[in-house]
């Protein structure tokens, strides 16, 4: 079913063309991440995070792509926080 809305959307005017499902639903999930990266750490768990996100974007709960989701997160603030490391580094305010 979802596929079929967004063909019928692309002829509807002020939609961009380049708007698909799949970049609706990355974007959705990069925020949701940024919501429960704002939370208190303790506040929720990884499988309650995983659930939530199943079931806002109508999932079953035992999908892994909530997971999926999360990993993904990880890993990006896991680079930023790289690159942070790699500037305190160039800018000589490693430890010694």
């Amino acid at each position: 079913m979802g596929p079929v809305i967004f063909v019928t959307l692309r002829v509807v005017q002020g939609i961009p063309s380049w708007q698909t499902m799949y970049k609706l639903r990355h974007t959705f999930n990069d925020r949701f991440s940024d919501m429960m990266d704002g939370l208190p750490e303790d506040l929720l768990r990884t499988a309650i995070e995983a659930r939530m996100r199943n079931f806002l974007n109508g999932w079953s709960p035992t999908y892994e792509q909530g997971e999926h989701y999360g990993s993904r997160f990880v890993q990006t603030k896991a680079h930023e926080f790289l690159l942070k490391l790699q500037n305190l580094s160039a800018q000589g305010a490693a430890r010694s």
